[in-house]
């Protein structure tokens, strides 16, 4: 493994990272966060919201695919068959990714810290579905997607680039996530009665 390729070392680490922070603010959300915020699943992935759920710090699924990914990494750098701008495009678009998203982790932790230290018996509580979280997470992505998307106007780059395709996949992938959720939810309705359609 070459020294000169950082990023052999740096994606898995990001996504160990993105997991790990994820289980720590499941923990923390529970210390006061959801006395005052009632909410549903803390992790929006539905791949990995019983993992999380379960507090489950170390995930074999999810090491395997770091893994996968690391080594598929490795050989698509080492064989040498992608263009270089492709290639910065694409781990521009895995690093600003994995960065957009340990941001958040963070933001969420001291969100979390800061609210346990305030919350006190009684104050009540708002509730917050499950569609509304998944549609604020969305949105705050717009508060990169405008910069990422400057950056690339000014300074047009492929790692700028991968970094920009990162952004709009992320808040792709949350659409996605609403139209399950809403799928799932239509389904569940009872159907309408007689008389109530009448």
């Amino acid at each position: 493994m070459s020294m000169s390729r950082p990023e052999f070392a740096l994606i898995p680490t990001l996504m160990f990272c993105d997991y790990f922070l994820t289980v720590a603010g499941a923990v923390l959300k529970e210390r006061g966060y959801d006395q005052v915020f009632e909410g549903e699943a803390y992790e929006l992935n539905p791949v990995w919201q019983i993992d999380i759920a379960q507090k489950q710090w170390f995930n074999p699924r999810h090491t395997l695919l770091t893994l996968s990914i690391t080594l598929l990494l490795f050989v698509i750098v080492e064989s040498d068959q992608l263009s270089a701008p492709f290639l910065e495009g694409f781990l521009g678009c895995l690093c600003i990714l994995f960065g957009i998203i340990i941001g958040k982790h963070l933001s969420n932790l001291l969100i979390f810290v800061w609210i346990a230290r305030q919350v006190q018996r009684g104050t009540g509580s708002i509730a917050i579905g499950e569609e509304l979280n998944l549609w604020t997470s969305a949105l705050q992505y717009i508060t990169v997607l405008v910069p990422m998307g400057l950056i690339v106007i000014f300074a047009f780059h492929p790692f700028a680039l991968g970094g920009l395709l990162a952004v709009l996949l992320i808040l792709g992938l949350h659409l996605v996530w609403i139209w399950r959720f809403n799928r799932t939810k239509l389904h569940e309705l009872p159907p309408d009665r007689p008389e109530e359609s009448a």
